[in-house]
């Protein structure tokens, strides 16, 4: 069972090692239990994320978290996140909804302002 961390505990608390990061990053770590639930009570917005669908242990507590929304409303179409990127095509826009229930707004990338998201 993941170690609860009390208030206070400060650096403590912080993984030493691979061993520890790993096991931090497990799908039934307090960590990721956090951040499914961030996810499914609250609204994101990533932006300039370095790659869609996102991966990594954000894309995979995103993935888990839809995937609980859709348990509980297989209908539900409303995304439970949003993403602004640079040049995305329909199709990752679509992986993105279909898999992490991720909204992609895409942005042609041109101009001083889209060059600092990327």
């Amino acid at each position: 069972a993941p170690r609860k961390v009390a208030l206070g505990e400060g650096l403590e608390a912080l993984p030493t090692s691979r061993v520890d990061s790993e096991r931090a990053l497990e799908e039934d770590s307090v960590y990721m239990a956090f951040l499914r639930d961030l996810f499914q009570s609250k609204v994101a917005t990533f932006l300039g994320w370095p790659e869609l669908p996102p991966g990594g242990h954000v894309g995979k507590a995103l993935r888990l978290a839809w995937a609980a929304v859709k348990m509980r409303d297989s209908t539900r179409s409303e995304p439970i996140a949003y993403a602004l990127a640079a040049n995305v095509n329909d199709a990752v826009c679509e992986q993105c909804m279909d898999e992490c229930g991720l909204h992609v707004i895409s942005c042609a990338g041109t101009g001083h302002s889209m060059s600092q998201l990327e």
